[in-house]
């Protein structure tokens, strides 16, 4: 939200933030629009989280914006795309553009849908070699494998001979398509949260240490991103490292 409002303001707006840390953002956004229909100023600029641009407040308090002359901006839209934030897709913007790196929903047919539907099909799309240091902060890419264990091998097998068994009739029922979609998200976890993937993850960080203490540096950050469940077990074994 700040980092949007920084970069509105370096244009030459004056956004108004909305989110559950700003206060009376409603009276401001109401405020704003009664000026700008009554000509006393140019442009509105609202700045609003997800969350908050999908709740019936956020609706009513932009319910008066001319929408021939609005543009709504989503931000990682592929999370507009959840039920619970559909909301936020307002009618009351004609002009829409919708940023995502991943546009397409995983697993969600029906929010992937919502989301074209209101957005439309995809205008520009670059690849991850083309966007970096174009359009992406330079950084270097190196994906490193690693293989199931025997137990995790035996549950993702099954699990496959149970997703090609209802796959057939997925198209035919609801239920079974749910049912699908679960095996697929089932069978999804056991890659992410492979066992594997710890001892990788050390092994990269002890080479890394390594190479920078050989050239007299220091490590200034490292982000590491978890599965579900597993922040405590990684924080542990990093911290140790």
């Amino acid at each position: 939200l700040e980092q949007w409002a920084d970069n509105c303001r370096a244009f030459g707006f004056r956004p108004i933030l909305c989110s559950g840390n700003h206060s009376h953002w409603d009276i401001a956004v109401t405020s704003a629009i009664r000026d700008f229909n009554l000509e006393v100023t140019s442009n509105i600029c609202i700045v609003s989280v997800h969350h908050t641009a999908s709740t019936p407040k956020f609706a009513s308090s932009i319910s008066r914006l001319p929408s021939y002359n609005t543009m709504l901006i989503g931000d990682e839209a592929h999370g507009l795309g959840a039920p619970h934030l559909q909301s936020a897709l307002t009618n009351q913007a004609e002009m829409r553009l919708g940023l995502s790196a991943t546009p397409r929903r995983w697993f969600d047919e029906e929010g992937t849908a919502a989301l074209y539907s209101y957005f439309g099909e995809t205008c520009y799309e670059y690849t991850l070699g083309e966007a970096i240091g174009r359009f992406l902060t330079p950084y270097e890419y190196h994906p490193v494998l690693v293989s199931l264990n025997d137990e995790e091998l035996d549950l993702y097998e099954s699990l496959t001979q149970k997703i090609i068994s209802v796959s057939d009739k997925a198209e035919a029922s609801n239920d079974v398509d749910e049912q699908l979609k679960k095996l697929l998200l089932q069978r999804a976890r056991i890659v992410y949260s492979a066992k594997a993937k710890l001892p990788a993850l050390i092994e990269q960080i002890q080479s890394m240490l390594r190479k920078q203490k050989k050239k007299g540096d220091q490590p200034t950050g490292i982000l590491i991103y978890c599965a579900p469940g597993q922040h405590k077990e990684v924080l542990k074994a990093v911290s140790s490292t």
